[in-house]
């Protein structure tokens, strides 16, 4: 009975990934669209959703994105106008836009704190997009 519950939990699991892959996707592009951002170098996934500890119950997906420059007084600002220019696209349904937890970095600021344990595990994560033209140090 418990192998039941645990085979009904991965197949919840996998869809939901389905799901947020497709999302990440769109969301990549939306990211390059952005006019907070000039001369975005890359964009990762890391935390849960990349090193597999995420529940698709209560887990958020985390994003790191380093750019030349961001255009944004806060992290919250940044995130509010990612989300509202993803929902301004309306090119997928958006299921999972509230559970991202979207940062964006200038080159600067990566720099600054390539020491720091944070700015390691983000940096640590699976490329979403990279920008060949514009290698990152």
């Amino acid at each position: 009975m418990c192998e039941g519950k645990n085979d009904e939990r991965l197949r919840a699991s996998y869809n939901h990934r389905a799901f947020i892959e497709s999302e990440l996707k769109q969301l990549t592009s939306v990211i390059l669209k952005s006019k907070i951002l000039e001369g975005v170098r890359e964009i990762r996934v890391f935390g849960s959703y990349n090193n597999g500890n995420w529940n698709p119950e209560i887990s958020d997906i985390d994003i790191f994105i380093e750019a030349d420059k961001v255009h944004a007084d806060s992290d919250v600002e940044f995130e509010h106008w990612i989300k509202h220019d993803a929902r301004k696209s309306k090119s997928v349904g958006w299921s999972y836009l509230e559970r991202f937890q979207i940062g964006g970095y200038s080159v600067w600021q990566t720099e600054k704190a390539k020491q720091d344990l944070i700015m390691k595990t983000m940096k640590s994560g699976r490329i979403l997009y990279q920008n060949k033209t514009r290698p990152i140090k």
